[in-house]
């Protein structure tokens, strides 16, 4: 999902897309194995995102020299 589709979601859902909300988890619960499976998708997704950024700074840097 692009960043700027994601960027909003948590402002108007209160959590992150793809991962349940915690009155949801309260209601119904997760299994731990299936809440692992959607964090580490997650934290796949941002550190795609942080490379992403850190490409398009060193970019910007070069062009400041």
């Amino acid at each position: 999902m692009p960043f700027s589709k994601i960027f909003p979601y948590p402002y108007l859902y209160q959590h992150l897309p793809n991962v349940p909300s915690a009155k949801e988890v309260m209601e119904k619960g997760i299994s731990l194995s299936d809440m692992s499976a959607r964090l580490l998708k997650q934290i796949e997704e941002q550190a795609l995102y942080i490379i992403e950024l850190n490409k398009r700074l060193e970019k910007l840097e070069e062009k400041q020299r």
